[in-house]
């Protein structure tokens, strides 16, 4: 008989994961530019790092961004950010 909970665990593991990832992000972040930025502000699509967040603290992202870029590219495969 099918055990529907072992189905789930693995979108239990995915979802653990992908927090893991953007917590990790998050850090990296931090760290190149002196910003603190929440995980949930950030997705990722195709290889570009999406920041939701407020036009003020994009801005002082933007402004770092080669540096963030080098710190994220040691980390993940993050061509860009926008």
């Amino acid at each position: 008989m099918f055990n529907i909970e072992s189905f789930f665990d693995k979108f239990r593991v995915l979802e653990q994961t992908l927090k893991k990832s953007k917590d990790v992000l998050a850090r990296e972040i931090e760290k190149a530019s002196g910003v603190e930025v929440k995980p949930e502000y950030i997705e990722v699509k195709n290889q570009i790092l999406y920041i939701k967040a407020t036009p003020h603290l994009k801005t002082a992202l933007l402004i770092k961004k080669e540096k963030i870029l080098v710190a994220l590219r040691a980390v993940a495969h993050i061509e860009d950010i926008r």
